[in-house]
């Protein structure tokens, strides 16, 4: 949120919409967040996988979007140069 309250005083617009699972092991539902906001042509992405596989493909999805995607809390289960 600070970083927002710096860039919105530079003159740079941003929005953050925090989503989460409601219960914090629904790997699934954090998939569908991930996909829909891919889907409503979200900016960028900074997420803490709940899974380090099952977040793999939703991730390399965005990537292939050109979607910027930030790892943060763990890490994914993803080879250099894929």
């Amino acid at each position: 949120m600070q970083a927002k309250k710096e860039l919105n005083a530079n003159g740079v617009a941003i929005e953050i919409d925090w989503q989460g699972p409601n219960k914090e092991s629904d790997r699934d539902q954090q998939i569908k967040i991930v996909e829909n906001q891919m889907g409503m042509g979200t900016d960028a992405i900074v997420l803490a996988p709940l899974d380090a596989n099952a977040m793999v493909r939703p991730v390399m999805e965005a990537y292939r979007n050109k979607i910027p995607v930030v790892i943060i809390g763990s890490g994914l289960d993803i080879e250099p140069n894929k």
